[in-house]
């Protein structure tokens, strides 16, 4: 095994370890589904109390298997490890204590962890699946960028967390979803 491999899957342990940890700490017990799979896997944990880790790994099946057909056998290679990792992580730190309970902390604290921890998963060349396949395929289907299709996919769930829980903490869970987007930023590009 290469060295640079074994940095690369270091990096993508590491940085699924610190989103399980923010998940468990910040964003779920204060219901902040700032969405992707796992926010969807937080509304579901709060409704019926069905394991976030649970919700992450079922709900990744259908996109793999539409993504090896549509975008072929690399890209699900890319991202398997980090997909099967993520739900293992969150189980292993469910039952840790909550932080804190003040939205604006858990928001910013949770935002930040998640957005570092897949900062560090893009940055080895990994994904962790979720609505990262998601915006994948409907660039595929749609030629929207990715970009744009990832920002639907996690405003749509954005906004069903705001009809089941409150829009205000919908709101919390938008900002949440822009720290993290811009740790995302700084972890792969820096200070430029």
């Amino acid at each position: 095994m290469s060295k640079k491999l074994i940095w690369e899957l270091m990096g993508v342990i590491l940085g699924t370890l610190l989103m399980a940890l923010s998940y468990a700490l910040f964003l779920i017990p204060n219901k902040l589904a700032a969405g992707g799979i796992s926010g969807l896997g937080i509304i579901l944990y709060h409704l019926y109390q069905f394991p976030v880790s649970l919700s992450v790994f079922v709900g990744n099946v259908p996109l793999f298997i539409l993504a090896w057909i549509t975008l072929g056998w690399k890209f699900v290679a890319h991202s398997l490890i980090g997909t099967i990792l993520l739900p293992l992580m969150l189980e292993i730190t469910a039952s840790l204590p909550v932080v804190t309970n003040d939205l604006l902390l858990a928001s910013v604290f949770g935002g930040a962890g998640v957005g570092l921890g897949l900062g560090l998963v893009f940055r080895s060349q990994g994904s962790t699946g979720g609505t990262a396949i998601v915006a994948q395929l409907i660039n595929h289907f749609t030629g929207l960028s990715s970009g744009e299709s990832l920002i639907g996919a996690d405003l749509a769930i954005i906004v069903a967390a705001g009809f089941i829980f409150s829009p205000e903490v919908a709101m919390f869970a938008v900002l949440s979803l822009f720290v993290s987007s811009k740790v995302i930023d700084f972890v792969q590009e820096g200070f430029s």
